[in-house]
């Protein structure tokens, strides 16, 4: 393999996938090591690309929420297209939620608006 070349990641097909949500300003992931977003590489992390070449193990964490969270603020990592505006994380209902990964940033946006909530 070249060095502008991607290596492929495992096939995670498996391990269950789970429904990620919003709850109390917080982004949750209800999995667990068996789960399939608790499956990634072992390495430091300090590769250019993902995925890395190294071997995936399971982990405690869901690699998604260090990039949802890590901002510190929901509102950094949250997709408005869904319908939903907040400015801070107390302010963000609760309800299930989707995600994409952007080679350096991941967004979220609900599932389904959640009641109650104002639109613009």
């Amino acid at each position: 393999m070249t060095e502008d070349e991607t290596p492929e990641g495992p096939d995670l097909t498996g391990f269950p996938e789970v429904q990620h949500r919003i709850e109390c300003g917080k982004f949750v992931c209800p999995g667990d090591e068996n789960s399939r977003c608790h499956q990634y590489p072992g390495c430091d992390g300090e590769h250019e690309r993902w995925p890395c070449g190294c071997e995936y193990v399971s982990h405690a964490e869901c690699w998604i929420k260090p990039w949802i969270e890590g901002p510190g603020n929901l509102a950094d990592s949250h997709d408005e297209s869904d319908g939903v505006y907040a400015l801070r994380n107390e302010e963000f209902p609760d309800g299930d939620v989707s995600w994409v990964y952007g080679e350096d940033y991941m967004l979220f946006q609900y599932i389904d608006q959640p009641e109650g909530v104002p639109s613009e």
